[in-house]
């Protein structure tokens, strides 16, 4: 979330503020409330609006006896955030991984296989023929053709970390905790969650989608 999603954050806060008790006394001091609106905001800065709002509406239908710590209201939205990621990215099928693609980095792999298809097809070309029922001017043509089609397509996306998405998944661990987890003495197990990737603010894809989305 940014600076401008408190607002809707803090009518969020609210409604969940009425739905489930507080400690007596804190739910009456708009100042106590206003207050931990601020650290709750805080806490679950690093998720996404959307993600933040759904787990609103499943802590407002748990049904549960007391306010969700910033504990507990993180790892609701961090698992609706996660469950979302998971499903926007494509799918595969079976037997078949995600196919990769260069860096601009590794330009020179690109320019390593162009090098070698030309190599050799002309070395096809050159081949003396000693069969004379095989075509290979014509076999090097049709290579050359389907090499051609089946050429790797540098991706479009300005972020290879998040493929533009704004969000990108990490594992907590020890010197790598998420928001949940950042007791020292805690002990918990590794767990995949989900972060705002550090492409944002300067994400030209992801500013031009919000720029749309306040303009809709």
């Amino acid at each position: 979330m940014t600076d401008q999603d408190f607002d809707e954050f803090a009518e969020l806060f609210g409604q969940v503020a009425v739905a489930l008790p507080m400690p007596s006394g804190q739910a009456s001091d708009p100042t106590v409330l206003e207050r931990k609106a601020d650290v709750y905001f805080e806490a679950l800065r690093d998720l996404p609006l959307s993600a933040v709002r759904a787990s609103t509406r499943t802590l407002l239908r748990s049904g549960s006896g007391f306010f969700p710590s910033t504990q507990e209201w993180y790892q609701q939205a961090d698992t609706i955030a996660f469950d979302a990621l998971v499903s926007s990215r494509p799918t595969f099928p079976a037997g078949t991984s995600r196919p990769t693609f260069p860096t601009d980095t590794d330009q020179s792999a690109f320019e390593k296989v162009r090098a070698d298809r030309e190599a050799f097809l002309a070395a096809l070309r050159a081949k003396p023929n000693k069969r004379p029922w095989i075509n290979y001017q014509a076999v090097a043509d049709v290579v050359e053709r389907v090499a051609q089609r089946r050429t790797p397509v540098r991706p479009t996306t300005w972020c290879d970390d998040c493929q533009d998405v704004g969000m990108v998944k990490r594992v907590c661990r020890h010197l790598e905790r998420c928001a949940a987890h950042t007791d020292v003495d805690e002990d918990w197990g590794e767990h995949d969650h989900v972060t705002r990737c550090s492409c944002v603010p300067a994400n030209p894809v992801i500013q031009r989608r919000q720029e749309l989305r306040r303009r809709a």
